[in-house]
Formats: structure tokens, sequence, C-alpha cells
């Protein structure tokens, strides 16, 4: 056990059973984690979120509760195939899927959503202020991304 080459293995076989612990794309949403107060831009409180990180460093658990009432879950990962994060979120007025990438100090997701025939482009922007600050950003757009409308603009505020 003292031999180097026995550590080096060791260290190896840590690295091939986690690999998300040692992946730094695997780490570019954990500026995320934490327990948050969620507020509008009116700075109403319109939630709290637990945002916790799973599976070996693999995941991000999003645990979000309205103050309105309403509840839900998302979970978030790399895929390091096709080089981007995914989110699938599912909460009280449905369910979402996103894709996107960690680009200018900024999570971007984009998906789409189809309801009675008409296309919803959706996209979903996590910036990071600072260690106990991030802004979550969600847009709509129905002309195919030539207008945007904001759907909500949050202010995270970490407990």
């Amino acid at each position: 056990k003292s031999d180097p080459r026995f550590k080096k293995m060791l260290d190896l076989a840590e690295r091939k059973s986690k690999p998300c612990l040692y992946s730094e794309e695997a780490k570019q949403f954990n500026f995320w984690l934490g327990v948050w107060y969620v507020y509008n831009p009116a700075g109403q409180k319109a939630g709290t979120n637990l945002i916790q990180s799973f599976a070996g460093g693999c995941g991000v658990m999003e645990n979000w509760t309205s103050t309105l009432g309403g509840d839900g879950k998302s979970i978030n990962y790399y895929d390091s195939n096709t080089n981007k994060w995914y989110q699938h979120w599912i909460g009280s007025g449905g369910a979402l899927r996103y894709e996107g990438t960690f680009k200018d100090g900024a999570m971007r997701f984009e998906g789409e959503t189809v309801s009675g025939g008409k296309k919803t482009l959706n996209r979903l922007t996590f910036f990071k202020i600072d260690e106990k600050t991030v802004r979550q950003l969600a847009e709509t757009s129905t002309d195919e991304g030539k207008t945007w409308a904001i759907t909500y603009d949050f202010k995270y505020v970490k407990k």
C-alpha cells in the first residue's frame, strides 16, 4: 500500500468510479448549489429553492417551493458525449425539457413546447452574480425567436 504505483492505481480507480468529481464541465452549475430565498423584481418573496448535488457530483437536483403553493423539481446534468447540459423540469404547471451550455459565466438553456399546435421557444438563463446571489431569467418566444417576453426574472439570495 505504500508503493507509489498502488496509490496511482487507487487514484485512477477513484477517477473512473466518480468521473464527475474530476470533470470541470460537470462542476459548471455548482454555483447554484445551496438553500435559496427567491425574490421577484419587486422584491417580494416568490419562494424557496433547495439545490443539491447528487449521484457523485453528476447531477444537480432542484427542489422548488412557491409562496403561492406550487412546487416542482428539476434534474440537471452534463453529458460529456454531447458536451451539453440538460434540464428536465416537472412542476405543478407541467413538464419542460431544456438543453444548454455554460457560456460567458452563465448557464444558458433552451427548449421548446407545443400546445394546441402552437410552438413556443423557451430560454432559461442562470447568472452567477456573486457567491450569495444568482439571477434566473426565463423567457419565451412565439415567433421563432424574433422577439422574447420575460416569463419571470428571479433573484436568488443564499440562506
